[in-house]
């Protein structure tokens, strides 16, 4: 309200006092200057919500699997621009739940840092933000107005304990993905060159690209399950095809030995089963 009130100020006291050229020197700038702080003035007044903006966001505090949900939300900004996710509201929501939106923004959003030119009264942000795989993506960013704050109800189902999800479940909106960079490429087949030896992997279109040297080459066909808590059991592992035991072997290590972000339904971990084609 100031910067609008010191324009209008400004503004009739111009009016009221229209120069003269005996006065000009000494009651008034020169006009070129008065252009200047008009123009400061007009900046000032830029509403507040252009000032706030993303800075940074970082690694989150957990990590999240593969989703592609998105919505509009909102959620308080502490002191040094310090995202506050207990604060987290879902306003709108797509492809998927508001319960599987909150879990993963409950994770990311710690580590992202705003900046802005000063405190809104209301103090809470509402951008748009989406999911693409593990990234997150915010747009339209701007303070919420606590009028608009209309929440989607949290959905609080819980999957049973002895649930198992196919991978491709409609009904799963986190996806699993592995931490340790070892199997299930993201794309079609590709080769990667490790010392004298390929490594060929292929399938997709989720996890990374596995890497060290290949056994003897050949393709694994094999079925296992991501628990809730990011864990293959190696004997849930199973072999539809192969062309000897020693691929066999080392895809069975591979799985077993790498540590998995679990998949989650309305925000809660499940047991999700995975068919994979490995190519070594």
């Amino acid at each position: 309200m100031f910067q609008y009130e010191s324009i209008t100020i400004f503004l009739l006291l111009r009016v009221a006092r229209p120069p003269t050229p005996a006065a000009l020197p000494r009651e008034y700038l020169h006009p070129t200057t008065e252009i200047l702080i008009l123009s400061a003035l007009l900046l000032l007044a830029t509403p507040i919500d252009s000032a706030l903006a993303l800075k940074k966001c970082g690694a989150p505090s957990m990590p999240i699997g593969i989703i592609f949900s998105s919505g509009t939300v909102t959620f308080a900004l502490l002191a040094a621009g310090v995202p506050d996710s207990s604060s987290i509201r879902i306003l709108q929501v797509a492809n998927g739940s508001a319960a599987g939106l909150r879990s993963a923004l409950t994770r990311q959003l710690p580590s992202c840092r705003f900046k802005s030119v000063s405190q809104h009264p209301n103090g809470r942000a509402k951008p748009r933000v989406a999911f693409d795989a593990d990234l997150l993506k915010i747009y339209d960013l701007k303070w919420a107005d606590p009028a608009d704050i209309v929440t989607v109800v949290l959905a609080t189902e819980r999957p049973e304990a002895d649930e198992v999800v196919e991978f491709m479940d409609d009904s799963l909106e986190e996806r699993p993905a592995n931490t340790c960079d070892v199997l299930i490429p993201r794309g079609p087949e590709s080769t990667t060159r490790v010392g004298a030896r390929d490594t060929k992997t292929t399938v997709g279109p989720f996890g990374h690209e596995k890497r060290g040297p290949a056994p003897d080459g050949g393709v694994v066909l094999m079925r296992y399950i991501v628990s809730p808590e990011g864990r293959v059991d190696p004997d849930g592992v199973q072999i539809d095809a192969t062309p000897g035991p020693s691929q066999s072997a080392t895809a069975r290590r591979i799985l077993t030995a790498c540590h998995w972000v679990p998949g989650r339904i309305h925000g809660f971990p499940v047991a999700v089963r995975i068919a994979q084609r490995q190519k070594f």
